[in-house]
């Protein structure tokens, strides 16, 4: 077990500095709990920018871990300083195939709370990465120990410990507990929430569930997201209550660019036979799933009216 000591000061304005700032568009708050392994990671669901997650560590064995999109560029950055945390927090970002990236303990000689500032080791590559939360001293390790150096406190770190060159497995190491809020630049849900109309040009989306015909189905690009990016054929369109039932068969093979809602962006048009959905009488909404090609999962629903 390693120790100690640390000076805390309050109003180190360098340091608040790089705390972004938490509003309530883009954040995430923890659903039950996180878990502390890529298998067992939280994905936050929302529209856009992820520019916060606030959750807690809730026992002295405990670490929480987020599934989060970074749009690349070393603009990522992590922290708990200026967000209202309080006690000693640590911060560990991972890859997509679970292999350390970058941790920070200490944010400074004079604060117990961290930062993973954008540039230095913040990732180049945009994509899938795994953020882990968890206070001292709750260690990340792999088959071969510790991924990140105990000491120093201070500073960004690799993954230059014993285990270093090998994805996580545990964690090691007693923490204390308490909540905390992590705020974030240069990241995105990893699953998108996206804009859904059934049947453009029409308000009700009336499906008749006798005909061998297509529904047609747009995902309207936003502000907050390019629908031209989401790969037509991962999509999977139908029942809203059962994934499983949906058609995960695009009718043309292929989807076509349209302006459907004559806002000057373009949007994505599908077709699904709707004999094969999965909707059932009575149904009022049906939904859709499928894969962007930067790798973020987007998702959506719109409303139905059933006709005979």
């Amino acid at each position: 077990m390693r120790n100690k000591t640390v000076f805390v000061v309050a109003g180190i304005c360098a340091l608040v500095v790089l705390a972004a700032s938490v509003a309530a568009a883009g954040t995430w708050t923890e659903t039950g709990d996180a878990g502390d392994l890529p298998g067992t990671a939280q994905v936050p669901s929302g529209s856009g920018a992820l520019t916060a997650i606030s959750g807690a560590v809730s026992v002295s064995a405990d670490a929480n871990m987020y599934k989060l999109c970074l749009t690349g560029g070393g603009t990522f950055s992590a922290t708990t300083v200026g967000t209202g945390t309080l006690g000693d927090t640590q911060l560990f970002l991972f890859n997509a195939g679970g292999f350390g990236v970058e941790a920070n303990d200490d944010a400074g000689s004079f604060t117990i709370l961290s930062t993973l500032p954008a540039g230095g080791l913040s990732p180049a590559a945009p994509g899938a990465y795994y953020l882990a939360v968890s206070r001292f001293n709750r260690d990340p390790v792999s088959a071969g120990g510790l991924i990140f150096p105990n000491t120093p406190f201070t500073g960004v770190k690799g993954p230059t410990g014993p285990g270093g060159g090998s994805p996580i497995s545990g964690w090691s190491g007693i923490s204390g507990t308490g909540a905390y809020t992590v705020a974030l630049t240069g990241a995105r849900f990893c699953r998108q929430v996206v804009t859904v109309d059934i049947k453009p040009g029409s308000s009700v989306n009336p499906v008749n569930l006798k005909t061998k015909g297509v529904i047609p189905v747009a995902i309207l690009t936003t502000p907050d997201f390019d629908a031209t990016t989401v790969n037509p054929l991962s999509v999977c369109f139908g029942d809203a209550g059962d994934a499983s039932q949906r058609d995960c068969t695009e009718a043309h093979g292929q989807g076509h660019i349209e302006d459907v809602d004559g806002d000057g962006d373009n949007d994505l048009v599908l077709h699904f036979e709707t004999q094969e959905t999965g909707i059932d009488p009575g149904d009022t909404q049906a939904c859709l799933t499928g894969t962007a090609t930067n790798g973020e999962t987007v998702e959506g629903c719109d409303t139905i009216t059933i006709t005979p």
